[in-house]
């Protein structure tokens, strides 16, 4: 049997959470919660109330003590085990006269639980396999395929059967994590169960049973075939973990790897609330100097903000992963056909002329940073673009060649960078929204210029230093970063558009500066001016001076051509200038 690459070959890894299987059909935390509310109001309508109570309180909590209300699956489930549990909390002990604000009803948590648990378990399994198509471009990423994941779902496993990859989850029938050392297209390391996992309540030995084992929507009691009964084994984040073979197997194994030969770790949809997961990460960024994390999540700022950048939160000791961690602030199923040629290819390049520029340095050589910078912006690792700025380029973004306001890649970067970190909602929006409106400066009213009236196109910029053709401005400056807006839209895919509605406004006044420049290219006969009704009236006042119109070129044609041309970029601007703004 052909065996697997070493440590020292394996370059990527993923890490999964319950955001990676949302395009497949399955519900990701907070939907969770909101379908099971549902599920028991029509099937179990006599929780209903107590359900509904125990989220409503659960809300008051987090208002008070997380930063999102809503309550996700985890948390409910967390406050069911504390209910059931609630005796056995010694804190509560030290309390007087606290009322308990619940009907104790410990049938009904104890139902809750379990129907939250199977209802979960029923979920997790995809039906139609069709929505696991985005998934094939995993597939791309060199063999053996890693996926080290949280999730109890058989995405991953539907997904090999149905392209006929060789996959294993470490069993055959039962354990046997030799299967891992043998060669696989796709290796995946389920690091709390699965929902075709199961133990054997005697033994306590691991089973793999890839059945749909529920009947009408309850789970079967499963019995092997020598009469010994076996229960799920899924560790669900409220239970405390326990010593169960593999389970602990494959989190030695997750840490092993991060610590050999892995440069990055592409964290997908998952929330980082297991702090073991979260300790490996920091012990094994202090230890392998290549290591990288890239986090996909539309909150990927938040929670690398909450969970990941500081060590010690109270001290904001920052962790040895801060400086290398990348956020995607989008949903997985978009952003996986970029991932590996554009994302992870840029990202590597990053790090490959960052460790010869430095070494250039130390030979006392005079090195480019200029490039590494542009790389930054384009695998929008904006942290590392700031460093590149602040400790190596030492210069403000309009010194550098790339900032200079002459050079439409001022624009086109400048743009860029500030949609990533409008979205990821990072400490950078203001220096990049300033740099932006720096680099639109070339393109204001008082740089509109006129020449001789009878060529079609006798508009142009002038900035004292440079004449910027309309035509030149639209394919080298204005095109680029509409096709960058239109980009990074179909990323967010229309559920996540939201995250960019603070610069709503101004996408309306570049998208009208555009059409502006596109009617303008073509060439205008200023004859056209004639009859307008939305004139002002210092231009109807303009117009009469020149009457009969039209006449022949003269002066007070040309002042009027340029009044009007300049009302109708104010009316675009909202002003004299292009200027974005972050509502």
């Amino acid at each position: 049997m052909e065996q697997s690459k070493s440590p020292q070959e394996q370059k990527a890894i993923f890490l999964f959470g319950a955001g990676a299987s949302v395009d497949a059909g399955v519900p990701d935390t907070y939907s969770f919660v909101s379908e099971f509310e549902s599920y028991i109001k029509h099937s179990h309508p006599e929780l209903e109330q107590v359900l509904s109570a125990i989220i409503n309180l659960r809300e008051k909590y987090n208002s008070d003590k997380e930063k999102k209300k809503q309550v996700d699956v985890e948390q409910l489930l967390d406050t069911l085990r504390r209910l059931i549990e609630r005796e056995k909390e010694p804190l509560l002990y030290f309390y007087e006269l606290n009322k308990f604000l619940l009907e104790p009803n410990d049938d009904a948590f104890v139902e809750l639980e379990k129907k939250l648990q199977n209802y979960i378990r029923k979920r997790v399994i995809v039906e139609d396999e069709d929505k696991l198509d985005y998934l094939k471009e995993l597939f791309k990423f060199d063999k053996p395929l890693e996926i080290y994941s949280t999730n109890y779902d058989t995405c991953i496993e539907q997904l090999c059967y149905s392209n006929h990859r060789l996959y294993t989850d470490g069993f055959d029938i039962n354990w046997n994590e030799k299967n891992f050392d043998e060669f696989r297209d796709v290796k995946h390391f389920k690091l709390h169960g699965s929902v075709i996992w199961y133990q054997n309540l005697n033994t306590k030995e691991c089973v793999k049973i890839p059945v749909d084992a529920f009947r009408e929507e309850e789970p079967l009691d499963l019995r092997l075939i020598y009469g010994e009964r076996v229960k799920s084994l899924i560790i669900y984040p409220a239970q405390k973990a326990e010593y169960t073979e593999p389970l602990t197997d494959l989190q030695l194994k997750f840490k092993h790897r991060l610590l050999n030969g892995t440069k990055f770790v592409i964290a997908v949809g998952y929330s980082f609330r297991d702090d073991y997961i979260v300790h490996m990460l920091w012990d094994a960024a202090r230890a392998n100097d290549d290591l990288k994390l890239i986090i996909i999540n539309p909150n990927a700022q938040e929670l690398f903000n909450d969970k990941l950048r500081y060590s010690d939160e109270a001290k904001k000791t920052e962790s040895r992963i801060d400086g290398r961690t990348i956020c995607l602030p989008y949903p997985f199923s978009p952003i996986i056909y970029q991932l590996k040629n554009d994302y992870v290819r840029t990202i590597n390049a990053i790090y490959n002329y960052e460790k010869q520029n430095i070494d250039a340095e130390n030979r006392g050589e005079i090195v480019q940073w200029e490039h590494v910078l542009r790389l930054c912006i384009d695998g929008e690792f904006i942290s590392k673009a700031e460093w590149v700025l602040e400790e190596k380029i030492r210069k403000k973004w309009d010194e550098t060649t790339i900032g200079s306001p002459q050079n439409s890649l001022s624009l086109i970067y400048s743009f860029k960078a500030l949609l990533h970190s409008a979205i990821c909602k990072d400490e950078y929006e203001d220096r990049w929204l300033t740099r932006l409106n720096e680099a639109f400066k070339t393109f204001t009213v008082k740089n509109l210029n006129l020449r001789n009236l009878g060529v079609p196109q006798y508009l142009f910029f002038n900035d004292g230093e440079r004449t910027y053709e309309i035509s030149d401005i639209m394919d080298k400056w204005i095109r680029p970063i509409l096709n960058e807006k239109e980009r990074v839209l179909q990323l967010l895919t229309p559920k996540f558009e939201d995250s960019l509605i603070v610069l709503s406004n101004s996408f309306s006044k570049l998208d009208n500066f555009g059409n502006y420049l596109k009617e303008v290219a073509k060439g205008t006969d200023w004859r056209n001016y004639a009859e307008n009704e939305t004139d002002s009236q210092e231009i109807k006042n303009a117009k009469r001076r020149v009457k009969p119109f039209p006449i022949q070129i003269d002066g007070e044609i040309q002042k009027l051509v340029r009044l009007i041309e300049t009302d109708r970029l104010r009316k675009i601007f909202g002003g004299d200038n292009l200027e974005f703004k972050l509502q």
